[in-house]
């Protein structure tokens, strides 16, 4: 997401990233925790609308920077596991906010 862009809606945040990962093969559907509550029996009214239970962590224009320092790449928005949030790293690996830094 544009660095200058800092005042978005959530749905215009979940929009850019939902259609920027697109190409990659992610959908909307990718975007929503199957254990995140407040997306069960959405009305058919949100369904046309962007959300999440990920957050993208912002990083710089350099594309080594969240690989360089080992940086959280998306965070869920809650505890929807009972372990803390899920943090999802650059190589891929998934840690809980207990003990995210395990092993590195």
């Amino acid at each position: 997401m544009e660095e200058d862009k800092y005042d978005f809606s959530e749905e215009e945040f979940f929009g850019f990233w939902v259609k920027a990962t697109e190409p990659y093969g992610l959908s909307q559907a990718n975007w929503i925790c199957p254990s995140d509550s407040r997306f069960i029996g959405l009305p058919d009214e949100a369904k046309d609308k962007y959300y999440g239970s990920y957050v993208v962590t912002r990083f710089d224009n350099i594309p080594s920077t969240p690989f360089r320092w080992n940086q959280p790449w998306a965070m869920e928005r809650g505890d929807f596991h009972g372990k803390g949030v899920h943090i999802l790293f650059p190589d891929g690996s998934v840690q809980d906010s207990r003990n995210p830094f395990a092993g590195r």
